[in-house]
């Protein structure tokens, strides 16, 4: 495991960081012919000059009114370069903030909005409010509920006093179901504060199952909560809660779920929940296990809280240092920022935070630009790249697109601007309307609650590529309230996400669909936490037209455990047409390191240390052909892609016999030099040539580091003629323009 320090470099140019250089490729600093600054404390009354003058002028106060002015230069004279500047502080956001058409550049004269150099810039779409709003939990139907150890140290905040009685709505989140903004969340020193919950860390096995309950994965669409034994005491104490959740894994370890609760029969020991899980409560695998939480009964530790809803008390038993404190509350129900047909456009070294729903929405135009900048504490997610559907409040929809697709059937949907919830296991040959050659490049992105970056572009019918890419960023703790949403979701064809650091992900790391994705360089650990089951760090499956992705020279390492089956690479149910190579696979302790039964996958030249380094067999041409009849895969294949006509039978020629029957035509993948260091062979590979399996070290140049770069002496070169030296330390973070800290490696 690695332990990370933060060392901020000292960029010679700092200040030319800040101020201009909006292009990864650009030659040289586009210099720009209209300035305008902004400042919390300007005014829009005036003209936007960098500080406050003489008279009564200087910067605009907000960033809509520069926009309007950058619209005005560049209406007056087209070819205007514009740069907005803006100083340091607070900017908070009621709604959100738009860039359409109007507001591009160009690609020689391309639009700035950038942080001053060394001031930090904060777009929040919260309320911040300090201790002095805390005062002595006091009222007796308060205290009484409390547990003992907490009644004395609780306190609590009036929010309606405060002008806050917007709090949101608890809405259940999870496997099938839409992803919405959460309710009303409380911040501390810029991190989350937990609600109140049993047990404060882990999980409790789930009891026997009395009634399974509704199952729309099963098209039951009863909408009948399914019922549960307990046996512990704890529920005994939660007699007067109104409003209980449940969350974890109630059937499957790839499936969280967060539901509420109906009733608690403390007599027979069970629990009755409101409402179905997906799958409604079955017993697969391991991993039944849940927490309950938003109980006031349950603050018995600092940094836990509740909000009665009904007075607008906000109960917290106070975090160390409470008297320094900064406190915030998210309020912001909507995007902060969203791009909408606009092109070259950047911003640069900018926060956002503090909001319910997530950073910046993004859909067509082109060479867009997010640089250096900081999302964190968010509702969902911090970029989202292409339209997603409409969904009722129900999401019913989305386990009508599921069903519908597993019989073949397509179920209209409608396409929608600043939603997340996609459409394409109903339709993956929908264009989400991304955009094209957009960038972002050095952002750091944490605390998120639905993920960090959906990451579309391209059209799947023609196999046009997008483009679009997630470079030097990193991500961490970003499915803290839906862990179900992968760090970095990309779909479409042709995107990118290289040299990322991604690390403390409840499940999936990087998920992928479509085509021709290039994942390289990338530094991924501490993903698919227990309890969770059948998932994979890097996740694809279902689809045998989805091919063309290359995931290489990729650092996997500190994941999964011996008792869940948990993946580095999972090529799940069917996915084809993959190449792995060049990567590095340590201390993966799940079931094995790669996984999938398709076929015409390359796994070549890497390198599996502790690991389970076995791959499965491929299907053969016995079970083949039953797998492509089954509907689903004859709508994706057939219907709505039609993957034996060109483009897809001239890009990849082995899909023509996609849908082979023929027992004589191999099923197979390519497995060649590849070496294994103390995690046994590689199985019955099918196409398997020269691979290296040894318990000895081959030659690292500090594995007690965990760096493991051959020496040019290394036995490999000599007994694995074909392995190529593989780039390691090229491999996450990097400084340069955009980024100007990044963590340093050191072992542990």
């Amino acid at each position: 495991m690695r332990r990370y320090s933060w060392i901020t470099s000292n960029l010679p140019a700092l200040a030319l960081w800040a101020l201009a250089g909006w292009s990864a490729f650009a030659a040289e600093v586009i210099r720009p012919s209209a300035e305008f600054f902004v400042s919390p404390h300007g005014s829009d009354d005036w003209s936007g000059t960098m500080s406050k003058q003489t008279g009564n002028d200087g910067p605009f106060a907000t960033i809509e009114r520069a926009r309007e002015a950058a619209r005005k230069s560049r209406e007056t004279e087209p070819g205007t370069s514009v740069r907005v500047i803006l100083r340091g502080g607070i900017y908070r956001v009621g709604k959100t903030i738009k860039f359409g058409p109007a507001d591009s550049g160009t690609k020689e004269s391309p639009v700035l909005y950038a942080a001053a150099a060394g001031e930090t810039v904060i777009f929040t779409g919260g309320r911040e409010f300090n201790p002095a709003a805390f005062r002595p939990a006091s009222e007796p139907s308060i205290v009484e509920r409390l547990p003992e150890s907490a009644r004395g140290r609780v306190m609590e905040a009036d929010m309606k006093a405060l002008g806050i009685t917007d709090y949101g709505i608890m809405r259940p989140c999870g496997q099938g179901r839409p992803t919405v903004n959460p309710a009303m969340e409380l911040f501390c020193n810029d991190q989350p504060l937990g609600l109140a919950r049993w047990p404060n860390r882990g999980m409790v096995r789930r009891g026997t199952v009395l009634d399974k309950g509704g199952a729309p994965r099963y098209e039951d669409f009863s909408n009948r909560g399914g019922t549960f034994t307990f046996d512990f005491d704890r529920p005994a104490s939660w007699t007067r809660a109104k409003d209980i959740w449940l969350s974890g894994y109630f059937a499957r370890g790839y499936a969280p779920d967060t539901i509420d609760v109906k009733s608690i029969d403390l007599e027979k020991r069970t629990i009755t929940l409101a409402r179905p899980h997906r799958y409604g409560l079955e017993t697969v695998g391991p991993t039944q296990e849940y927490f309950a939480l938003n109980l006031l009964e349950e603050i018995d530790s600092p940094g836990e809280w509740y909000l009665d809803r009904m007075s607008g008390r906000l109960l917290l038993w106070p975090p160390e240092e409470f008297s320094t404190a900064k406190f915030a509350v998210s309020l912001l129900d909507e995007p902060m920022m969203a791009l909408e047909g606009v092109s070259h456009l950047t911003f640069r070294g900018l926060t956002f935070e503090v909001s319910r729903g997530m950073g910046i929405y993004m859909e067509r135009g082109e060479g867009n630009l997010i640089s250096g900048c900081t999302f964190r504490n968010l509702g969902t997610v911090a970029i989202a790249i292409g339209q997603g559907i409409q969904v009722g409040p129900d999401g019913l929809i989305l386990y009508k697109l599921q069903n519908g697709a597993d019989r073949g059937e397509m179920v209209p949907y409608e396409p929608a601007s600043r939603e997340l919830n996609s459409a394409l296991y109903n339709d993956p040959s929908w264009n989400r309307q991304a955009g094209e050659n957009h960038q972002i490049i050095g952002c750091d992105i944490y605390n998120t609650g639905a993920g960090g970056i959906i990451l579309g572009g391209g059209d799947r019918k023609t196999l046009t590529p997008g483009s679009n890419s997630v470079v030097n960023c990193h991500l961490h703790h970003t499915g803290r309230l839906d862990g179900r949403a992968p760090g970095i979701s990309i779909d479409g064809v042709g995107n990118r996400v290289a040299y990322c650091l991604i690390h403390d992900i409840p499940l999936t790391a990087i998920g992928f669909v479509g085509n021709d994705h290039l994942i390289e360089r990338n530094e991924i650990h501490n993903a698919c936490l227990p309890p969770a089951h059948d998932m994979g760090v890097i996740y694809t499956g279902r689809d045998p037209s989805a091919q063309g992705t290359v995931i290489r020279e990729n650092f996997f390492h500190h994941m999964g455990n011996r008792e869940t089956a948990i993946y580095a690479i999972y090529l799940d149910d069917g996915a084809c047409g993959t190449t792995v190579a060049g990567n590095v696979f340590y201390k993966v302790r799940g079931e094995r390191a790669v996984h999938g039964w398709g076929h015409n996958h390359r796994v070549t030249n890497n390198l599996f240390i502790d690991t389970h380094a076995n791959l499965p067999t491929p299907l053969d041409n016995t079970k083949w052909p039953a797998y492509m009849a089954e509907p689903v895969r004859v709508l994706w294949c057939r219907q709505r892609l039609d993957v034996l006509k060109p483009p897809y039978s001239t890009r990849y020629p082995e899909m023509a016999r996609l849908f082979e029957k023929d027992p004589k035509h191999p099923r197979r993948n390519l497995v060649e030099n590849n070496l294994s260091v103390r995690s046994g062979d590689f199985g019955d590979i099918g196409d398997g040539k020269a691979n290296l399996v040894t318990t000895e070290d081959p030659g690292f140049v500090d594995a007690a580091t965990m760096n493991f770069s051959l020496k040019p002496s290394s036995v490999v070169f000599t007994r694995l003629p074909g392995f190529q030296e593989i780039p390691f330390n090229q491999i996450g973070l990097r400084r340069d323009e955009h980024r100007a800290t990044t963590p340093v490696r050191e072992a542990r």
